[in-house]
């Protein structure tokens, strides 16, 4: 049990700030990779957007309009949105 102010605090920052701090993403950090670790990567993502959109568009055009895309190629894509990340010739539009 705590018997004081000091060992409370003490209690506080040992088994719930800490704990936290080491699991949550560091500030002004990219919260991709802390969501992509708590996402189901088994199932196929289904994220669609204009960005989605606009890089399954360049790998078309890079690869052909035939061309599979690959599981692990959608969630790339899906990670490159989520990091502000576009095709390089497409434009972000505001």
């Amino acid at each position: 049990m705590v018997n004081n102010t000091n060992e409370m605090i003490s209690f506080a920052l040992k088994k719930i700030v800490l704990p936290s701090m080491l699991t949550a993403p560091a500030i002004g950090a990219s919260s991709a990779a802390f969501v992509a670790q708590a996402e189901d990567r088994n199932d196929f993502p289904t994220e669609s957007n204009k960005c989605t959109d606009a890089w399954e568009k360049a790998f078309h055009k890079a690869n052909g309009a035939d061309a599979p895309i690959a599981y692990d190629q959608v969630w790339e894509f899906v990670d490159n949105c989520r990091a502000g990340k576009y095709p390089s010739k497409a434009k972000k539009k505001k």
